[in-house]
């Protein structure tokens, strides 16, 4: 059986980006600039790539960087 990784890359970042799309339905409380992430040892590792790849804006992840948040 042939290991198909950028499947499962794929579906960690579609899962991230509906959990930063629907802010946990409510169930946490979290800020208007919460995002959700995911990645694992075997992903290309661009934490900026990763986090617009989940929903995070444009503006937040230039200001994160503008702090040295990443």
């Amino acid at each position: 059986m042939k290991e198909d990784w950028e499947t499962g890359d794929d579906l960690l970042i579609k899962t991230s980006k509906l959990i930063t799309a629907n802010k946990l339905k409510g169930k946490v409380p979290v800020s208007d600039d919460f995002i959700a992430f995911g990645t694992d040892w075997s992903m290309e590792y661009d934490i900026e790539t990763i986090l617009l790849k989940c929903g995070a804006d444009k503006d937040n992840v230039k200001q994160w960087k503008k702090l040295n948040w990443f």
